[in-house]
């Protein structure tokens, strides 16, 4: 026997056409959707030009940044078809196998066409992408089909035969053999890393936290933000971070009347197209400074100026604060809208309280056109500081600034270290409280005259920590105990803030409003039966106005339309609150959010 005969054939050697082939299924259903996405933010500029009006670099970069969003709620919905059509093994190459997964890649595909289409044309109607109106999923499914039938009907008839035809297409491309596995390892190498990038993918990057909406706003102006976002990715982040509520509405008119009369002050003038957008004739003369400082977890119940008004006796714990309400209007009912520091946020810098249903700023919010404390202050034309002890991504405050209108932005890696200098371990990435200050100071000092700033604190926030023994008024170690000595420190760095301002010269210029953003304390003031008590912080307002005790109710949604009255400011605003000079026609009030529940006071 001839021996050459008997050995057995070479094993075919594998090329990269070879691996291509096997992976094309995959190759067409991701090439096909980022196409669509593309197709579709193409489609808005050309439907909406007049809201996209942008220069061509910021065009460009609208594009790049689309196509991080675009991978990001792929791969959240395609990653796991496309990484099974690609495995090497025996079962996952049986022809069932791949149909099943290569039909619902398509299936998700088609969704993706039909979402995206429905969204360029939902833009022109709210300028924004599709998001938190659809938590309430039957409402909405009957608004698109209600919309299709009637003023779609030949748009969607088109849309159904395109998809027709290229399920057509796909089932051809399907009815071809898939190759044989070519070289075993080389395919498991392709479907691990596949499955690499599409998790990164998912994530929107390699390092660092999660792809947010208002990341898109943070290097971008605003139109070209809004180019870069898409109506599945921001549906599916809105959706997530938030829930349906069910409503009975007001009639239109009834609700009108209602809102106005519960919001707006003498003096203020609604826009006609937007109800609840109001303004002021604009003040003449030299603008004064505006300071809004948000102190972490401070507790009315804590701060001895507030404690008089309850007739409790003093703690002893903040001098610095009740001396300075001597100075100004310290408001004894004033109330938190939330009970997290995104809700006092929310409600200080834009207005907004985080209502059941609605997501919270750096989660949704920023997509909708509200009144932002910095924008206001731009119109105005303030310099703009948002300066905070945490870390600078910390809550994403480094994406909100921006989109807020803030100029500039100082978070803890930008703070250097201040006397009494301590180490800053044990905060986690943040700075102390008084090197926060001492580098505003600094920064506001030096900064275009007039500034608006928005400044908030860290260390008085769970678990309670202070630089020093000197600051340890309780000798315990429970939650209490450290809270307070927390507390004791971080009104000896507001104290120095304030030295700093008055030596600089520019505190007799300057409207200061100190409150916090929620309880935070170990609920020493919470009241059983009175759910205010979960609410009630401290408030006061420094510079122009009135003087002494105010008993009346206050909230965090009063800042915004409080600050516009006393700076004179005439540029528009929408603030869901009052200013806390006057009296509504409906009295004044406050709104308080707990979970699914809703309080007014």
């Amino acid at each position: 026997m001839n021996e050459a005969a008997a050995l057995p054939p070479p094993a075919p050697r594998s090329r990269p056409r070879d691996l291509l082939q096997s992976c094309l299924r995959p190759l067409i259903l991701l090439g096909a959707t980022l196409l669509v996405f593309t197709m579709a933010r193409v489609a808005l500029l050309l439907r909406h030009p007049e809201d996209f009006s942008i220069v061509a670099g910021s065009r460009a970069a609208a594009f790049l940044q689309g196509f991080r969003y675009d991978a990001s709620v792929l791969c959240a919905f395609l990653g796991v078809p496309l990484v099974l059509l690609l495995l090497p093994f025996s079962w996952a190459r049986d022809r069932r196998w791949q149909q099943a997964w290569s039909w619902i890649g398509f299936a998700m595909f088609a969704v993706f066409s039909f979402v995206l289409a429905c969204d360029v044309v939902y833009f022109g109607d709210v300028r924004r992408h599709a998001g938190l109106e659809t938590a309430a999923l039957g409402e909405t499914l009957k608004a698109v089909t209600s919309s299709a039938f009637t003023a779609y009907l030949l748009p969607l008839i088109a849309f159904l035969a395109a998809v027709a035809a290229l399920a057509w297409g796909w089932r051809k491309l399907l009815a071809r053999e898939l190759p044989p596995v070519v070289h075993f390892g080389g395919q498991i190498a392709i479907a691990i890393v596949a499955a690499i990038l599409l998790y990164y993918g998912e994530r929107g990057t390699l390092s660092g936290k999660r792809l947010r909406m208002v990341h898109a706003f943070q290097r971008l102006p605003e139109p070209a933000a809004h180019l870069a976002l898409n109506g599945p990715y921001c549906i599916l982040h809105s959706v997530i971070h938030a829930r349906a509520v069910k409503a009975d509405f007001y009639p239109w008119p009834d609700a009108l009347r209602s809102a106005q009369e519960a919001l707006f002050s003498p003096g203020e003038r609604a826009d006609a197209e937007y109800p609840l957008l109001r303004t002021r004739s604009p003040g003449i003369g030299e603008k004064p400074n505006v300071v809004v400082i948000m102190l972490e977890s401070w507790d009315a119940f804590a701060v001895d100026a507030h404690r008089r008004e309850m007739n409790l006796p003093p703690l002893g714990l903040t001098p610095c604060y009740d001396a300075l309400s001597r100075e100004g209007a310290l408001y004894s009912r004033f109330y938190a809208n939330g009970q997290r520091s995104m809700d006092g946020m929310s409600a200080l810098l834009c207005g907004f309280p985080t209502l059941p249903g609605t997501s919270y700023l750096g989660r949704g919010l920023e997509q909708s056109s509200l009144t932002g404390l910095g924008h206001l202050g731009r119109r105005e034309g303030y310099e703009t500081w948002f300066i905070q002890s945490s870390e600078r991504d910390s809550f994403r405050c480094d994406a909100i600034a921006p989109r807020l209108g803030f100029d500039h932005y100082l978070g803890a890696e930008d703070i250097p270290a201040e006397a009494p200098a301590a180490p800053r371990g044990a905060l986690r990435g943040a700075c102390w409280d008084h090197e926060m200050f001492a580098e505003a100071a600094r920064k506001l000092t030096s900064a275009r005259r007039p500034f608006v700033a928005f400044l908030y604190t860290n260390t008085t926030h769970h678990p309670f920590f202070w630089p020093d023994e000197r600051w340890k008024k309780r000798t315990g170690n429970g939650i209490e105990d450290r809270y307070f000595n927390s507390l004791n420190y971080g009104d000896w760095a507001l104290g120095r803030f304030f030295d700093d301002a008055k030596a600089a010269g520019w505190f007799e210029k300057t409207i200061f409003i100190l409150t916090a953003d929620h309880l935070g304390g170990p609920g020493g003031g919470v009241t059983a039966g009175d759910p205010a008590s979960r609410h009630h912080v401290p408030f006061l307002l420094l510079g122009l106005g009135p003087k002494g005790v105010d008993r009346r109710i206050g909230s965090q949604l009063d800042v915004l339309p409080t600050i516009a009255e006393l700076a004179k400011w005439g540029s528009p605003q929408a603030a869901l609150g009052t200013s806390l000079l006057s009296d509504p026609a409906g009295g004044r009030g406050a709104i308080c959010v707990e979970g699914n529940l809703v309080l007014r006071l």
